[in-house]
This record gives structure tokens, sequence and C-alpha cells, in this order.
């Protein structure tokens, strides 16, 4: 087994930007953490923003638009609305391992704003989730 690994997420349910320690053997532990009860994650996509430091990259939920989501996030460089979750990880080294984020978390947290669905637009969230919304 790998060891874990520090990596960036991005929860808008819970409204937090973190670190996490993730073991990240294979594919199907990216689904899992980017996974909520309203929005399980079967199709992922990388992201490579400037605003990531090194090789990181976000990996996001591919198809979280078409799910109607309740919740994503904004994040500056990037136009539109995030539905869901993201992970920021540490891109590829020569091997093709992944590694551990090495952009700054306080940074991450100054470019992020939670937004949660408001009919076809996207509104602001500074309150976790609950499922009465």
């Amino acid at each position: 087994m790998t060891s874990p690994v520090r990596i960036i997420l991005i929860d808008p349910f819970r409204c937090v930007v973190e670190h996490v320690d993730l073991i990240l053997d294979h594919y199907l532990d990216f689904y899992s953490a980017l996974s909520h009860e309203t929005m399980p994650v079967t199709c992922l996509s990388e992201l490579r923003l400037r605003v990531l430091a090194g090789h990181d990259l976000m990996m996001i939920d591919d198809e979280g638009k078409l799910k109607n989501p309740r919740r994503g996030f904004r994040i500056a460089g990037l136009h539109d609305a995030i539905a869901g979750k993201a992970l920021i990880i540490g891109g590829d080294d020569e091997k093709g391992n992944t590694g551990p984020a090495v952009t700054d978390l306080a940074f991450i947290k100054l470019l992020t704003m939670f937004v949660e669905a408001d009919g076809p637009f996207w509104k602001r969230a500074s309150t976790p989730w609950s499922e009465a919304q």
C-alpha cells in the first residue's frame, strides 16, 4: 500500500478548503473523495490553472453540471463555476506518479468562493449544505 499524499480538497458542501491526506493507489480513490450524496462522481477531468504552483492540477467531476448540482465554487482564473468538489494534486513526476500539492493552501482559500444553485444561476454560499436546501 502506498503512503498518503497531502493534497487540497475544495468542498463546497461543507464550505471548506483544506489539506487532506489521501492514499492515491488508483483513480477510484479520486472518485470517492470527490463524490457527495447528491453528486456521485463517475467521470473525472483534469484542469491545469495558472494560479496553481508547479505541476499541480485540479481534479473535478467531468459531468458535474449535468447532475442538477446544488453546490459548487468559483476560483480566480476560471470564467464559470465548477460544480461539486475538487482536489488539487501534484502533477505527475518523471515516473508518472502523482505527488503532493505544492500550491499554498492559504492562497487557494483566498481565490475560492463557494456558490449554490439558484434556479439556472449560482449565488454565493457561506454556510454548509443541508438536505433541506
